[in-house]
């Protein structure tokens, strides 16, 4: 597992179409992912078609949530979101995050304060 994640750190930036503009990094806004919630979190499902929250990566578990970034998803509609594993779109909240985190086949957490709510699955 430790080193599907170096993999992702070492994952060339070009290919998430970054550019400079203004001193912020900008890239692709979304990236497809595999969603599948905690069994905990099934019992209070998100009602709308987006959620956001904060993501845990490997990269940042020592010091985490100190050095948490938050994350959005998007469900193609809210029924969609309340099956246990599911297909939606994933982003950053902010545009200089590290995007090169959500490269396909990374893997991260989601929590809601200090409860994890679901795993995903970059695509």
């Amino acid at each position: 597992m430790k080193e599907d994640y170096a993999e992702c750190l070492l994952w060339n930036t070009k290919r998430l179409g970054r550019r400079r503009n203004k001193g912020v990094q900008m890239m692709a806004t979304f990236v497809k992912v595999r969603v599948t919630w905690c069994s905990e979190k099934m019992k209070h499902l998100p009602s709308s078609r987006s959620y956001s929250t904060v993501a845990k990566f490997a990269e940042d578990a020592e010091h985490w949530p100190d050095t948490a970034w938050s994350i959005v998803l998007d469900f193609s509609s809210s029924v969609v979101a309340h099956a246990e594993s599911f297909e939606a779109t994933a982003r950053f909240l902010v545009p200089d995050a590290p995007w090169e985190r959500l490269r396909s086949g990374c893997v991260f957490e989601l929590y809601e304060g200090f409860k994890k709510a679901a795993s995903v699955t970059v695509l």
